[in-house]
């Protein structure tokens, strides 16, 4: 077994990256799959420049590692690692994290996080020799939606509207920077980022639903539908990105409501699940997902070590 040598992302390296993905997914029993759809729209995001900022470790023309990188503006940045089994118990997986370590350096962001799966022991032993610490889990939730759900009752002077392009952008951005202000390691968002996801292929302004009251956008839900992973899969499931109210109407039911119409809607459409993801320590959300069906799918622990700054030290892109 030759050594793995380590380079930066290319446009033909897409496919080949999503089956080494899918393959550590099967092996480990836990994670998202992906699509190539799913590959091409991170590849697309503003944040990120695959051509600098993605690594992809290459043996006998053979995909075997992958890290890639998504920036919380202000806030973190964060590496996906994913090692081909086989090549587990050498050090390309060290390699692979010293050199996202080294490339942090290009960057203002104080503290680089990556997430890993309990049961990933490999990942979290490697993490850990390098100095990272457990500093917080997110849960993956999910609901079946074979089952009727309870209809929503909208208060008085509150109405659900579709997302409107060309119109809505600058609202939704200061929706989301306003709801998840106090989001742990949520960065601030720009029109440019917000524009960028109502631009996306699988994206659907009747998933995206914004909430108005008292003569203002007060709470927001954002639903996603992937035709492409459900063929590959076999799964029929939605993922419920976003969910929020302001702060200043939270407390009020908005939010159990705006979540029993996303379900609803989700489900006259043929889907068969919906999952989502919500920080740990928040119990109110997660009481809220679980009193309407959810359930604890798998947790998501996320390790983090401050990037040092040593003068000198640049990352390389090569």
């Amino acid at each position: 077994m030759h050594k793995a040598l380590i380079r930066t992302f290319r446009p033909q390296d897409i496919e080949p990256a999503v089956a080494l993905i899918n393959l550590c997914v099967t092996a480990d029993g836990v994670g998202q799959r992906f699509s190539v759809q799913m590959m091409r729209d991170w590849l697309s995001q503003p944040p990120v420049h695959p051509a600098r900022d993605w690594f992809v470790a290459e043996a006998d023309g053979q995909h075997v590692g992958l890290a890639f990188l998504y920036r919380e503006p202000g806030t973190r940045l964060i590496y996906w690692l994913s090692v081909h089994p086989d090549w587990r118990a050498g050090e390309l997986g060290q390699r692979l994290v010293e050199r996202c370590l080294a490339h942090a350096q290009a960057f203002a962001e104080p503290v680089l996080d990556i997430p890993l799966r309990p049961g990933e022991e490999v990942k979290r032993r490697l993490v850990e020799s390098l100095g990272f610490q457990s500093v917080r889990s997110w849960w993956r939730m999910r609901i079946d939606l074979s089952q009727p759900l309870p209809q929503p009752q909208w208060p008085a002077d509150f109405t659900l509207r579709a997302f409107q392009r060309g119109t809505d952008e600058l609202v939704l951005t200061g929706l989301v920077n306003e709801v998840f202000a106090d989001h742990w390691g949520e960065g601030q968002h720009s029109v440019d980022d917000i524009e960028h996801d109502v631009s996306l292929p699988n994206f659907d302004p009747s998933l995206l639903l914004i909430l108005q009251g008292e003569g203002q956008a007060v709470g927001y839900v954002w639903s996603w539908v992937n035709p492409e992973l459900a063929q590959q899969t076999g799964d029929q499931v939605a993922f419920i990105g976003d969910l929020g109210i302001v702060a200043g109407y939270r407390q009020r039911g908005l939010g159990r409501t705006l979540l029993l119409h996303a379900l609803r809607d989700l489900q006259a459409r043929g889907q068969a699940a919906a999952e989502l993801e919500v920080d740990g320590p928040n119990a109110i959300a997660k009481h809220l997902y679980e009193s309407v069906g959810f359930y604890e799918k798998e947790e998501i622990c996320w390790y983090r070590k401050e990037v040092s700054r040593d003068t000198g030290s640049r990352a390389q892109d090569a």
